[in-house]
C-alpha cells in the first residue's frame, strides 16, 4: 500500500545513522577529489575545472554533493502479519531528488524488489515470499525518474524481521 503520510512513523536512530553515513561518504569523495588534484593527476579528471580557482572548484564540488544527496527512511523492524503480508514502512522523503528502489534481502537472496518510489511516497506493507523471522537487510538504490536507471551506489541497512504478536 502506498500513501503520502510520512509523519506517522518515527524515523529513529537508524535513519539518522544512514543519513550521517551518506554525508560522510559524500564528504570523503569531496576530500578525495581535492587531495587528488594536488598530487599527480594521473587517473583523475580535472578538465572540467581548468581555469577555475580553488574556491570555484570547491563550490562546484559542494554543489555536486548537494545535488546527489539522498535521505533514507526505513523502519528497523519488519513485521510478518498473520495474513502473510509484511509491514516494512519504506519512505522516500519528500525532499529527495531521486526515486528510490528497495530490495529486501535475507541470507544473500533478494526476496523482494519494489517499483521505483517517488519522493513523498511510502510502502507500508508488501507481499514477500520466503521471508522468515530473523535478520535481513534492505538495499536502497536511487534511480532516475524517467529511465529508472541506478544513480550512484546503493545503501544497505540491516533490519530485524519479527512475526506479528497474536492479539
Amino acid at each position: 500500500m502506498v500513501s503520502r503520510d510520512t509523519n506517522r512513523f518515527d524515523k529513529g536512530r537508524i535513519i539518522r545513522a544512514v543519513a550521517i553515513m551518506l554525508a560522510l561518504v559524500c564528504f570523503g569523495c569531496l576530500i578525495w577529489q581535492i587531495v587528488g588534484m594536488r598530487d599527480d593527476p594521473v587517473g583523475t579528471t580535472i578538465g572540467d575545472y581548468e581555469g577555475m580557482t580553488r574556491d570555484e572548484i570547491q563550490e562546484a564540488l559542494n554543489r555536486t554533493v548537494e545535488e546527489n544527496m539522498m535521505t533514507v527512511s526505513i523502519a528497523s523492524t519488519a513485521i510478518i502479519n498473520e495474513d502473510g503480508s509484511v509491514r516494512v514502512n519504506l519512505v522516500n522523503p519528500e525532499d529527495n531528488a531521486f526515486y528510490q528502489q528497495y530490495s529486501i534481502i535475507q541470507d544473500e537472496e533478494v526476496l523482494y524488489t519494489s517499483e521505483p518510489l517517488a519522493p513523498g511516497r511510502k510502502i507500508e506493507t508488501c507481499e514477500i515470499d520466503g521471508l522468515e523471522p530473523g535478520e535481513a537487510s534492505i538495499e536502497i538504490q536511487a534511480v532516475t525518474e524517467d529511465t529508472n536507471e541506478a544513480h550512484g551506489s546503493p545503501t544497505r541497512v540491516n533490519i530485524t524481521v519479527n512475526e506479528a504478536q497474536a492479539s
